[in-house]
């Protein structure tokens, strides 16, 4: 029995080197392009004739001929007839076609951080490149490429789009996470915005410590200035605000048809002291009785006039124009800083008097209004804060 066993061994073995059994490790599946004549010998001894379409079992690939085995027959037809899979050469290179349009793409992707662009990054343009760059990985895996040539195509084209990605992630999130705390102070939710402010701030510290782990660059100097002014901005709101932005975010109501005016940096006014301010209000023309209210509250119907303390005090300064430097006041101008429950208090600018500042405490009330009698034009209350 072990002599029958050793010698079938050896049969194998000897069998197994014959050359045309080395051909039988290249057997690849592949099909006719075109009815082809299936000869025995390379273009001598016809079998028969082979229809478009049928499956053959590819044995050897030769430039003209080539041997194949076809209804248990071995063979030859022409190279020319069959259809032959892509090797794993051809399918690299073709992925390595697609491979240089997302690198194009990478590089788009790289521009608008180096330009602080966050609506395209975080707009559909995201969106476009994050697909491609799936769909690009996705087809490596598809194709069946060898592992080696997978892992090329993956650290020439992949891993660049991921890195360009995964550099700036923290930042995309923690720039979302700006719109909707500037949302919140626009509609005074200050505690809201002062938990969504941390929020940032933890996104912002895990991308410095995501690029120092995976040895990034800094940040572009552009996009880096974005995110600081506006975090800035921010951080300043949760603190004070100005009548400008109460202003522009809808709180400020006039009280009568008399013509106010904003002051802004565009429309500045100039005080008896030739003091320039860009924050506040200015009478346009004379009137007997004039009123500006602010809103203290939160913007829901159901809580207003409620205690609810959304700034704790106010500083502002009652001025007047140069032009009453020649043109004295006829009489003195009194203003009375009114609230809706306890705040009252007046400040008079007598003819010659300078600019006067004052302070006044706010938390009990939900809207302030600033009142006037018998006042000119060319009065006007700048510099107003609110604190919280």
């Amino acid at each position: 029995m072990k002599k029958w066993f050793m010698g079938s061994l050896v049969a194998t073995i000897a069998i197994s080197s014959l050359p045309g059994d080395a051909d039988a490790r290249e057997i690849i599946r592949s099909a006719t392009k075109q009815a082809t004549t299936f000869y025995k010998h390379a273009g001598k001894v016809e079998l028969r004739v082979i229809e478009a379409e049928e499956i053959v079992l590819i044995r050897k690939r030769g430039a003209v001929w080539t041997k194949i085995e076809y209804a248990n027959k071995f063979g030859y037809v022409a190279t020319k007839d069959l259809r032959f899979p892509e090797t794993d050469q051809e399918k690299e290179a073709k992925l390595k076609v697609q491979g240089e349009a997302l690198k194009k793409k990478t590089a788009a992707y790289n521009r608008l951080v180096e330009k602080g662009l966050f609506d395209r990054l975080i707009g559909q343009e995201d969106l476009s490149y994050r697909l491609a760059l799936a769909q690009f990985e996705s087809h490596i895996q598809s194709v069946g490429v060898s592992k080696k040539a997978a892992k090329r195509l993956t650290t020439s084209y992949v891993n660049p789009g991921k890195r360009a990605i995964k550099r700036v992630k923290y930042e995309l999130v923690a720039w979302q996470l700006m719109e909707l705390a500037q949302t919140q102070v626009r509609n005074m939710a200050y505690d809201e915005a002062t938990v969504t402010y941390k929020k940032i701030q933890k996104e912002l510290k895990s991308g410095k410590a995501l690029r120092k782990k995976m040895k990034s660059p800094a940040l572009p100097k552009t996009f880096q200035q974005k995110i600081t002014k506006r975090v800035a901005s921010i951080q300043k709101r949760l603190k004070t605000s100005t009548f400008n932005d109460l202003l522009q975010e809808g709180h400020v109501h006039w009280m009568s048809e008399i013509q106010f005016e904003p002051i802004t940096a565009a429309t500045p006014y100039i005080d008896s002291n030739n003091k320039k301010h860009t924050n506040g209000f200015v009478l346009k023309q004379s009137a007997d009785r004039a009123a500006v209210m602010i809103s203290l509250h939160l913007p829901d119907s159901n809580i207003f006039n409620q205690q609810q303390v959304i700034f704790k005090k106010v500083r502002y300064t009652l001025s007047r124009s140069p032009g009453m430097n020649e043109e004295l006041l006829e009489a003195p101008i009194t203003m009375v800083l009114r609230g809706d429950k306890v705040l009252k208090t007046a400040t008079t600018l007598e003819p010659l008097n300078e600019p006067i500042e004052k302070e006044a405490v706010i938390s009990a009330d939900s809207a302030i209004f600033f009142e006037f009698e018998h006042v000119p034009k060319g009065i006007a209350v700048t510099d107003i804060v609110f604190y919280r």
